[in-house]
C-alpha cells in the first residue's frame, strides 16, 4: 500500500503522463477537489470517532474498544495492507464490531 501511495505521489509531483490516456497521472482515489479528504481522511476519522464513542468517555473496559495506540499499531502492522490502495471501504478496519466484542490486546510487546 505504501509503495503504491509513494509511486502515485511521485508521479503527480513529477508531472508524469499516463501512457494510456496522455493525461497527467491522477491519484487512485480520484482527482476531483477534496477527494483525498473525503475518500481517505474522513473514513479513518469516522472509525476513530466511533471508537471514541464506544469508550464511553474512558469508562469502558480497554478490551472493548480500539484506542489511539491500537489504531496506530494497526497502521504499522502487516494487517494495514488489507486496506488496499485505494482503500477498500469493506476492509475489516472500517467494520465496527458489536458492543459485546473484545479486542485481543495480548500480542503487544514492550521493549526497554
Amino acid at each position: 500500500m505504501l509503495n503504491l501511495m509513494a509511486f502515485e505521489l511521485y508521479g503527480m509531483l513529477a508531472g508524469n503522463v499516463s501512457p494510456m490516456t496522455g493525461e497527467n497521472v491522477k491519484p487512485a482515489y480520484g482527482g476531483e477537489e477534496e477527494a483525498f479528504l473525503r475518500k481517505v481522511v474522513t473514513p479513518i476519522y469516522n472509525v476513530i470517532a466511533k471508537e471514541a464513542a464506544r469508550s464511553k468517555k474512558g469508562r469502558s473496559k480497554h478490551s472493548q474498544w480500539r484506542n489511539y495506540d491500537d489504531l496506530n499499531e494497526y497502521f504499522w502492522s502487516a494487517d494495514c495492507f488489507r486496506l488496499g490502495w485505494p482503500m477498500r471501504a469493506d476492509a475489516d478496519f472500517f467494520c465496527l464490531p458489536s458492543e459485546n466484542s473484545f479486542f485481543d490486546k495480548s500480542n503487544v510487546s514492550i521493549e526497554y
